[in-house]
């Protein structure tokens, strides 16, 4: 008899178990699966992954070079249900770009739960792939706004950044140097040990003038 009863509380427990476990793992799949058509908005992140259930997750976002260069893909994008036709879900996306860029192309793909086609998919499982086209402002914008390679806005900042104050007042003392060379003048080869030597060179300068 405690043997019965030993065995059909185990049989109870193990059923509960099973039960729960059932419970559990319906639960966790149904939070995970969503009727794409239902969806209203996808937002992606430069820096993100999708996630994967039958294949490998990649990034959300992803630039296929058109008239403009992906140099200028947004960070983020914003794409919006605007209707189903009954296979596909038709996507407006929208992101911040730089003036004379414009959205080319999109294509948003997402995962299907259980089969490829399936109208139902994984959560987070949607990227975005995109083009970037000029609009009739680029040129204007963009060559006006130009950044060479080190991230300087023109050849002066650059100039700048390496000294070019420097070499352009060099280049001054130089040629100063080799205009008085070429002359004989007692007085122009005074001015030049004056600029070179400071107040030594006044003083000595002083008293050649009180010389004459």
């Amino acid at each position: 008899m405690r043997k019965t009863i030993i065995i059909v509380l185990f049989a109870l427990i193990a059923s509960a178990w099973g039960y729960y476990y059932n419970y559990d793992s319906n639960y966790n799949s149904n939070a995970n699966k969503v009727l794409l058509s239902s969806v209203q908005t996808l937002t992606f992140s430069k820096s993100k992954y999708t996630t994967g259930r039958r294949s490998r997750p990649i990034p959300q976002m992803t630039c296929e070079r058109g008239s403009a260069s992906c140099s200028f893909a947004p960070s983020s994008m914003q794409c919006y249900n605007r209707g189903f036709d009954g296979r596909d879900v038709q996507w407006e996306c929208k992101a911040e770009l730089d003036k004379g860029v414009s959205l080319g192309e999109t294509v948003v793909s997402c995962e299907g739960y259980d089969y490829p086609d399936d109208p139902y998919i994984l959560v987070g499982s949607c990227g975005v792939r995109f083009k970037l086209e000029r609009n009739a402002d680029y040129g204007t914008y963009h060559n006006h706004h130009r950044r060479g390679y080190n991230g300087y806005n023109d050849y002066n900042d650059y100039n700048d950044y390496n000294g070019g104050g420097f070499w352009s007042w060099f280049d001054n003392i130089a040629n100063f140097i080799f205009t008085v060379s070429s002359m004989n003048s007692f007085y122009y080869r005074s001015s030049l040990f004056c600029l070179l030597f400071g107040s030594s060179g006044s003083t000595l300068s002083s008293k050649s003038s009180s010389s004459h």
